[in-house]
């Protein structure tokens, strides 16, 4: 799982990096105050995951990550849907 997580963010960190590399040259400028926020809503909240995941069962978390992975693949699907019609 340890593997997972580091791959992941290996992963995220690189797009994250030629998708600024691409912005850059098109002259735009980041909304900095909202970077600012998500970054400390991203703390935060990788704080707060990290000590309920210490106090949850591995299988509970994994149930309720699947029924949010669905959840929001309904839903891109139930808005992508009209337009492919």
């Amino acid at each position: 799982m340890d593997l997972a997580a580091g791959t992941s963010l290996v992963v995220i960190t690189l797009t994250s990096a030629a998708a600024l590399a691409a912005r850059a040259g098109l002259g735009a400028t980041p909304d900095w105050d909202l970077v600012a926020a998500l970054t400390a809503a991203s703390a935060l909240g990788g704080l707060l995951g990290a000590r309920l995941a210490d106090r949850l069962e591995t299988t509970y978390l994994a149930t309720a990550f699947t029924v949010l992975v669905v959840a929001v693949a309904l839903y891109t699907a139930g808005r992508s849907l009209p337009a492919l019609f």
